[in-house]
């Protein structure tokens, strides 16, 4: 976010959204400073592990050395990354498969389709597997985020995974987003080069095309966004223009499946816990409280002044120090009229570890309230420990409706992705362009449901002779109807060979 907020700093001064606005008057501007200023800063700063950025967790401590209080930073639990993890574990993981089938018959015959090759090697190169998920967590937290699609001009499609801090709409539709402007910034020797990378849709010959603009500036400060360059000097690749023949998806964004109740007129996603900062707020003060207990409830005894030692330190000129010294077993004879008043008291307190526990459990609770999550997915609960994800989802089927809904989004997302992958290949002549295709996304259920209670499910269904057992079989192992009916065939040859003619158990005839 650093770097973002030094940009929306400088284009405020410069009013640069103004500029977006007077350089592209046929465009819908939104005025989304603000926005990004108040609400995704925020939901950034509640992400992020950067304890500076938390301005909850700064507080002051008194001691009787300093009277005057001393600054003092809170422990933090850190709910707001464990939640994104957590559920973009359970929407998205290896377990996902992306097909894409041209030719039915080849697929039915389990020979490779050469489509779907070409797809799966473009996902293979751009580490899509093991990014995706990060991307998803991110998105989830920050309300957004977006894949850039490129290609080299030779055989290369390239990724470019980008947060919802690094892109600004300028075109939406019913359908999603169709323009917007990507910035990035890097550092070059002891220069800082921020990058604007416009994709815009022109209309040429009465049919819309892409075109790709680049605004590309240059200072020896951070904190200024300094002056525009030639691109070409940063980076010799890019021309200031690209114009697309046609209308390629270059970019991909996607958000969380929670309306906006931040700003009703923008596109944009909002954070899984927009609605939710308070509550994390309160789960680190009371995770805090919880560790102070420890160190505020250690130990302590009263003692008599008779047995406190003093000691005179060499060679410093001060006042001599006063310690109870725990390891003396025997004291010198004292006359007191009462021997009560050398008795050593226990003045520890009880700690309060049941309370804590109870009132962090509660604001868990009500965190999966807000986030449409069962309440118990989290836990605090030494005892009871943490479930596991088929646990959670089983017992309830308000978290399974809420990751099947973002999931809903992120097959769309994934689906939008595979597309461009295609309409580049057509476009540098890497699939034909006649090509026709289908594109599957599916995710593994069995992350998300209790396969054991679907399998009961089936059986009774069969039973009671309401389901096929060629359907049993291909709901259960998500088979085709050919494979279904040829494992049924093997089954009742395997049940017509005589009893006689098999052995039982134990290997006798």
């Amino acid at each position: 976010m650093r770097i973002m907020n030094k940009i929306r700093e400088v284009l405020y001064k410069m009013h640069f959204i103004q500029g977006i606005k007077d350089k592209f008057q046929d465009k819908r501007i939104p005025d989304c400073q603000s926005f990004y200023d108040t609400y995704i800063s925020a939901w950034k700063n509640a992400y992020t592990v950067d304890k500076i950025q938390k301005d909850w967790l700064r507080t002051h401590k008194k001691t009787v050395l300093s009277p005057g209080a001393t600054k003092r930073t809170r422990d933090g639990l850190n709910m707001a990354k464990i939640l994104c993890e957590e559920l973009a574990g359970l929407i998205f993981n290896e377990e996902c498969t992306i097909s894409v089938s041209s030719d039915q018959k080849k697929i039915a015959q389990q020979e490779d389709d050469p489509l779907d090759t070409f797809v799966q090697d473009v996902l293979q190169r751009n580490s899509f597997w093991s990014k995706f998920q990060n991307l998803i967590e991110m998105e989830l937290a920050l309300g957004g985020a977006a894949i850039k699609l490129s290609h080299d001009g030779e055989r290369e499609i390239k990724f470019s995974y980008l947060m919802a801090d690094q892109f600004i709409p300028v075109g939406w539709t019913n359908r999603g987003m169709t323009e917007g402007v990507f910035v990035t910034q890097e550092k070059r020797d002891r220069y800082y080069y921020t990058l604007f990378e416009w994709h815009l849709l022109k209309t040429a010959e009465g049919e819309l095309k892409r075109e790709l603009e680049y605004n590309l500036f240059e200072s020896s400060n951070t904190d200024h966004l300094g002056v525009e360059i030639d691109v070409k000097r940063v980076y010799p690749e890019l021309e200031p223009v690209l114009r697309i023949n046609r209308d390629v998806q270059t970019f991909v964004y996607f958000a969380p499946n929670t309306a906006n109740n931040a700003d009703f007129a923008l596109p944009l996603g909002i954070s899984v816990f927009a609605n939710a900062l308070d509550t994390l707020k309160q789960l680190d003060i009371a995770f805090d409280s919880f560790g102070r207990e420890f160190v505020l409830g250690k130990k302590r005894i009263i003692v008599p002044a008779a047995a406190i030692r003093e000691v005179v330190v060499p060679g410093i000129d001060s006042e001599p120090l006063r310690y109870f010294d725990a390891d003396d077993e025997v004291y010198e004879a004292f006359d007191f009229d009462k021997m009560d008043s050398f008795q050593i008291q226990d003045n520890t307190v009880v700690l309060r570890v049941e309370e804590h526990v109870k009132a962090i459990n509660a604001l868990l609770n009500i965190l999966c309230m807000q986030t449409g999550l069962t309440a118990g997915t989290f836990s605090f609960d030494v005892a009871q420990g943490v479930k596991t994800a088929t646990e959670i989802i089983s017992a309830n089927s308000k978290t399974y409706k809420t990751i099947k809904g973002h999931q809903n989004l992120i097959r769309e997302a994934i689906e939008s992705v595979v597309r461009s992958i295609i309409e580049y290949g057509k476009m540098y002549g890497q699939i034909p362009e006649s090509a026709t295709y289908t594109v599957t996304v599916g995710f593994d259920d069995s992350i998300v449901t209790d396969k054991n209670a679907d399998i009961d499910n089936v059986i009774k269904l069969t039973s009671a002779g309401l389901m096929s057992k060629r359907r049993a079989l291909m709901e259960l192992n998500d088979w085709p109807a050919e494979k279904a009916e040829e494992e049924l065939q093997q089954i009742h040859a395997e049940a017509s060979v005589p009893s006689t003619d098999r052995q039982d158990i134990f290997g006798q005839e």
